[in-house]
């Protein structure tokens, strides 16, 4: 058998692992709802990442739009300048 063992793949910090597929899914998910939002692209995806991995990870959120949509939100203040900004559990458990 190839790869990483079990046992060593625990051991490694999670933005080290690989993505599992309902990992995928909740990503997605996530990134379009601030997507509906207004984030861009680029700064959904990060929003996304930083849900799954950690704020202290994902680059801040662009100084067009996005900041301004990011500051009205009424969540918790995340490292990068982002707040909270779903209402989805995670992996996908509806609030």
């Amino acid at each position: 058998m190839t790869g990483t063992p079990h046992t060593a793949k625990r051991r490694l910090p999670k933005r080290m692992q690989p993505e599992t597929l309902t990992e995928a899914r909740y990503w997605d998910k996530v990134c379009s709802q601030v997507r509906r939002l207004g984030l861009c692209n680029k700064c959904a995806a990060q929003y996304a990442w930083g849900v799954q991995i950690g704020f202290t990870y994902s680059h801040p959120p662009c100084s067009k739009q996005c900041q301004a949509i990011v500051d009205a939100s009424q969540g918790r203040p995340r490292p990068n300048g982002w707040r909270t900004m779903h209402k989805v559990r995670p992996w996908g458990m509806p609030t």
